[in-house]
C-alpha cells in the first residue's frame, strides 16, 4: 500500500531504535518510537523523562542510538517491554565505549 504522508523531516515507517546511556556506572537501553533527521549530521529523538535511561542522558548529555535487525529483535524487544527501574538490562547488548 502506498500513501503520501506529505511533507515531513522523519524517517517514515520508523525504523525499530534502541537508545542506550549511561545509568549509575552501567549502560541501560530502551526502545523508543519516535526519531528524525534533523541535520545532515544530526538526528532527533524523542523521550520522556520518566524513562530510567533519561536520567543517564540528562547526566552524562550523551546518548547512543542503535538500528535494530533481525536477529536481536527479542532483545529490543525486551529493551522496550522491561524498565531500567526493575531490571538490569547491561549485558542484554555487546557495546564499546565510543566517542562523545
Amino acid at each position: 500500500m502506498r500513501k503520501n504522508i506529505g511533507k515531513h523531516n522523519a524517517l517514515a515507517p520508523t525504523p525499530i531504535v534502541v537508545v542506550g546511556a549511561m545509568v549509575d556506572g552501567k549502560p541501560n537501553w530502551f526502545e523508543i518510537a519516535w526519531t528524525g533527521i534533523a541535520e545532515a549530521d544530526k538526528i532527533t529523538i524523542s523521550v520522556e523523562d520518566e524513562h530510567f535511561t533519561t536520567r543517564g542522558i540528562n547526566a552524562s548529555k550523551s546518548v547512543s542510538v542503535n538500528l535494530i535487525d533481525a536477529s536481536i529483535l527479542s532483545r529490543a524487544d525486551y529493551s522496550g517491554i522491561v524498565s531500567g527501574k526493575k531490571a538490569d538490562k547491561s549485558n542484554l547488548f555487546e557495546w564499546t565505549k565510543g566517542e562523545t
